[in-house]
């Protein structure tokens, strides 16, 4: 690729916000990628990578530019939908969309990729192997329907600092918020932070229960109850009071008062954890999360009668 055009990753620009995992350029054409294992979009993305490829284009005529975002299979549906609704472009259904003129987005996945890799041209024995390695993490880490949490595995998730772990975690997030939504839960799109991954989700006609849910890396937050993560709850409703909050605490659902700092973003709140149990796949884990952030909602909705 450097024999005919340049490559660069996490490219840092001082026009717009965010930084693309990859840039290739060759004359008229500049690719941006980015790409999604579990992960959501941030708040410059993608209007700030549309904002930086229509700023190329300006003042080269003829100039064409794509944004590509690489997810896997399993998400491709999701994924979509998401991106184009921030980008404000049309939903299609061959994954290519313009967000203006000579400015392209289009989606593909982590398999298609290693195949339109392995058709590309003839590979030596050390290309071969390294695509075949490459292939296998896809198939083994990226792509399955279900993230199997083993022991080793459910320990890691309690401090997610491994690709393992991370891959599950980032999983089980994006299964949990699929659930709710077949359960008629209100939720936004996937959101991450430099030390948050999560969403927020609101019950049935009671939006004063509004909550978030998801992941924060708990060593960072020097947190209590270390042994409950890695799934968190966030009281951000107005129905969870202080009565609401004494009465959590009395049913043992013990409420984590975080005050605002930087390893929060810049917020801080009320959280609860969501004890996963004895849980050993995806499954069995979103199942579990799911009772537990019902038992929290049912305590907020009861209200005491006078003695």
């Amino acid at each position: 690729m450097e024999a005919h055009g340049s490559v660069a990753t996490q490219v840092t620009n001082q026009h717009a916000p965010g930084r693309p995992d990859l840039v290739l350029e060759r004359a008229g054409l500049t690719v941006m990628i980015e790409a999604k294992i579990g992960a959501g979009f941030t708040e410059n993305q993608p209007g700030g990578y549309l904002e930086e490829l229509r700023r190329r284009c300006a003042d080269k005529p003829g100039h064409k530019t794509i944004l590509a975002i690489l997810v896997p299979e399993r998400r491709r549906h999701a994924v979509w939908a998401e991106v184009c609704d921030l980008a404000g472009c049309e939903q299609t259904k061959s994954f290519r969309s313009n967000a203006s003129d000579r400015v392209t987005m289009m989606l593909t996945t982590w398999t298609e990729l290693v195949l339109a890799l392995d058709s590309s041209q003839p590979l030596g024995p050390n290309m071969k192997w390294l695509l075949e390695s490459f292939n296998h993490i896809v198939q083994t880490h990226i792509n399955p329907e279900i993230a199997h949490l083993d022991e080793e595995t459910m320990e890691a998730l309690r401090q997610p600092a491994t690709i393992k772990a991370a891959i599950a975690l980032t999983n089980l997030v994006g299964d949990l918020k699929g659930r709710l939504e077949s359960l008629q839960y209100a939720t936004t799109a996937l959101r991450a932070g430099a030390t948050w991954y999560g969403f927020y989700a609101t019950p049935p006609n009671q939006p004063e229960l509004n909550f978030w849910v998801g992941y924060y890396h708990v060593a960072t937050y020097e947190l209590e109850r270390v042994e409950e993560c890695p799934l968190w709850m966030q009281l951000t409703g107005r129905g969870f009071d202080n009565d609401c909050v004494r009465r959590l605490n009395a049913k043992g659902k013990s409420v984590t008062e975080v005050s605002q700092h930087r390893h929060w973003d810049g917020w801080g709140g009320r959280i609860v954890a969501l004890p996963l149990g004895d849980a050993v796949s995806s499954d069995e884990a979103i199942k579990k999360a799911v009772e537990e952030l019902t038992g929290i909602l049912d305590v907020a909705k009861r209200r005491e009668t006078a003695t």
